[in-house]
């Protein structure tokens, strides 16, 4: 599901990046569509995969598999996230702060890592879907904090 957003964000870098020197409000322009558009796709198809969840798990992989059907659940909800975040990449890189993404990642996995830790002998998978959901919560905060900050910064 997330090679979608990942098509958006290969289209939109290399506009972003030329909007970014050339015409600055319409680089803000295109990035919050992206990211709405993006957004908006994600709530789409994880609704549609949050309903279809426990007979799409048993039709792929047999009725054994039922019991993924919450955890799959659970990371559908965090759909929205992650089709957000592969369009804040995009536009981190074209406001040429990539070195956040390198911190980002670093939190985001200390975050899920930490989290699993705790959550997995409570919750079992449910709480690894939790902690992958609440990671990724995380990296979106720091990446939509490192974009108002360029859209803030002086040309």
């Amino acid at each position: 599901m997330s090679y979608l957003p990942s098509i958006i964000a290969a289209v939109l870098t290399p506009r972003l990046s030329d909007l970014f020197v050339s015409d600055r409000p319409e680089h803000r322009r295109m990035a919050l569509r992206g990211l709405a558009g993006s957004a908006g796709l994600a709530v789409l198809v994880g609704a549609a995969a949050y309903i279809l969840a426990m007979p799409l798990l048993v039709w792929l992989f047999g009725a054994e598999f039922a019991p993924a059907a919450s955890p799959f659940r659970i990371l559908c909800l965090g759909l929205p996230l992650v089709f957000s975040i592969w369009v804040l990449h995009a536009i981190i890189i074209s406001v040429n702060r990539e070195h956040l993404l390198v911190k980002t990642a670093l939190v985001g996995l200390a975050v899920n890592v930490s989290l699993n830790l705790y959550v997995i002998p409570r919750m079992g998978a449910d709480g690894a879907a939790l902690a992958t959901v609440v990671g990724e919560f995380v990296s979106m905060t720091i990446l939509i904090g490192g974009v108002v900050a360029a859209f803030r910064a002086p040309r």
